[in-house]
Formats: structure tokens, sequence, C-alpha cells
């Protein structure tokens, strides 16, 4: 080998290694959504916006905001194109998303791999009710009445114990069993299929006890994380717990995505 054959392949080399590691650090592209409405002096900037805040100071992570009210309802080919996860808040408004906009969500979950974090009532939304009822279609299970729906909720203001019953598993990294203070509650049953994890449960004043709070599921090429609490009214996405809650997840939904260990 000569030396500029050397020279080439050496170049060659290093170009390669440099590649590898700018995708090993690329940042994890997160579209943060909500409904809007949230009262402001709970959430000054809607929950999106505290979703934001929250992921901000994690330099591996980069946010976007994204709005009911916006173009194309912030749902866009390119908005999502451009999400690695997805984070969705809002449910109460469902109707008014439409079904394009939820279908192409649930396309880029199972095509693409994008992951959905669907926070609080985003478990009677379009995306999710449609994200349920694929995992029950691969799962072959069988779901009556409307996937995502609860059997009953109380807004009672009363505290909610959360506790992780998979402590081993990455969302559950460093989270103590924690209290919420102010909480609303929803009442089993749960119409789901079976969830691949189940990662925490909760136990709430007044009763019932040991709820399902935190649920995983694989979905075609992508997943579904369902984290429970987070009623509007109150400041639940501001306690560190639950920061830690969704920040631990994003991290270990990044790792499926780019296929390493979590």
């Amino acid at each position: 080998m000569n030396y500029r054959s050397g020279c080439v392949l050496l170049c060659v080399a290093a170009i390669a290694v440099f590649a590898i590691q700018a995708h090993a650090q690329a940042p994890t592209r997160i579209l943060a959504w909500s409904e809007g409405g949230a009262p402001e002096v709970v959430y000054p900037r809607g929950v999106e916006g505290a979703m934001s805040e929250v992921l901000a100071v994690e330099a591996s992570l980069r946010v976007t905001e994204a709005r009911l009210s916006d173009s194309s309802q912030g749902l866009s080919e390119s908005n999502l194109a451009g999400a690695d996860v997805l984070i969705w808040y809002g449910g109460r408004r469902s109707a008014a998303v439409t079904d394009e906009n939820a279908e192409r969500v649930v396309r880029h979950v199972r095509e693409r791999g994008m992951a959905v974090i669907a926070l609080h009532t985003a478990c009677d939304s379009k995306p999710f009710r449609l994200l349920m009822q694929s995992v029950a279609k691969d799962k072959q299970a069988r779901l009556s009445g409307t996937p995502g729906r609860w059997g009953g909720a109380r807004i009672d203001a009363r505290p909610q114990w959360v506790r992780a019953v998979d402590p081993a598993h990455p969302i559950a990294d460093g989270i103590p069993d924690f209290v919420i203070p102010k909480s609303d509650t929803f009442l089993p049953p749960f119409n789901v299929p079976p969830a691949d994890a189940v990662v925490f449960r909760g136990d709430h004043e007044g009763g019932p006890a040991s709820v399902e709070e935190g649920l995983l599921w694989r979905c075609g090429r992508g997943w579904v994380f369902y984290f429970r609490p987070g009623y509007e009214g109150f400041p639940i996405y501001l306690q560190h717990e639950v920061r830690m809650i969704l920040t631990n997840t994003l991290y270990f939904l990044a790792a499926q995505k780019t296929g390493s260990n979590p």
C-alpha cells in the first residue's frame, strides 16, 4: 500500500467514525402537543410549555411545542416526521382532531417507529384509541366498548400514592414511592389490551386501590406509554418525581429507537 492509498483509507475511516459518533449523539426529537386550555394560573405556557421546560435542561432532548389551534392542528406530516417521540395531552376535545391527523399519528408509530407518551385524558383521544385497537389486533385481544375508556372518574383533589411495581424497568430508575398531594381519580376497568409492561400503580385516598398508572405497549415498530396522573387543574407536571418519570421514559424510548440498550 502506498502513502496516498494509506491516507485515503485513514480519511475514510475517520469520516466513518465521525458519522457513527454524530448519529449516536443526535438529539431525541420530541413533539410536545396539547389541546390547549389548561389554567394559566397552573400552567402559564400550557401543558406543552411545561413539558418543554421539563426537558429543555436535557442536552440530548430537543423539544418542539404544538397545539390543536396550530396550522394542521400541529400534526402535519412534517411535524410528525421530525419527531422521535410525540407527547400528547388532551382528549376532551378529541372530536376536533381530524381522522386524517389521528391516522397519521398511528402510521408514524407503526411504520416509522415513532413513540407516543399519552398523558392523563389522552386515553380518550382519537390517536390513543386507534393505537389501542392496533395493539389489540396484534395481540389478538378483544376489546369491548370504546378503547381507552375508564369505568368512571372523580375530580376529588385527594392524595394519590404512586409506586413502581416494576422497579427494574428503566422507566422506574431512581423513582421512589411518592405522593401526589392533589389528584383526580379514574375508576377501573381500563379498556385496553394487556400491556407489555406495567411500570407504576397508584392508590387513591377514598379508593380504588392499586390502579394501573403507567403502562407500556409495543405497537408495530413503535411504542406507546400511558401515564395516568396529570389533571390540569393541579400542578402535577411540576412535581419532581413526575418529571423524572417523563425524562426516564424519553431516554428509554430513545434507546429503543436507536436499538441500543436502555
